[in-house]
């Protein structure tokens, strides 16, 4: 499989979940393994661009250590700076929870456009 940074090709399990999550709620896709602007360098699991939300899916492989957690919210931290709002979601919450999963992307992206998104 071809690697694109910045398209639709989701890398794990739980991207995999996610857009499936996002496909079946009518939502638009967002941009996934997007890198942002002030930090070419990292990249971010998907990207409403236009919304400026980020949303960083948290498997206990990649996210479960102190350190993975630390440097998780500083990277939120850095983002708000930049006007970035970041949503995270677990597989658990894609899992047993999708109808809320999209109801907080949908109210979110409504909150940060100004406008309806999605079915």
């Amino acid at each position: 499989m071809e690697r694109r940074i910045g398209g639709d090709i989701a890398e794990s399990r739980l991207e995999r979940r996610f857009l499936d999550v996002i496909d079946a709620s009518g939502l638009e896709r967002p941009i996934l393994q997007w890198n942002p602007p002030w930090d070419p360098g990292v990249r971010v699991d998907a990207a409403f661009v236009d919304a400026r939300l980020l949303v960083e899916l948290d498997g206990r492989v990649f996210h479960d250590a102190p350190s993975s957690f630390e440097i998780d919210r500083r990277r939120d931290q850095v983002a708000a700076a930049h006007g970035w709002m970041t949503l995270r979601f677990t597989w658990a919450n894609l899992r047993d929870e999708p109808d809320s999963v999209i109801s907080v992307i949908r109210s979110t992206l409504l909150t940060r456009t100004g406008r309806s998104v999605g079915k």
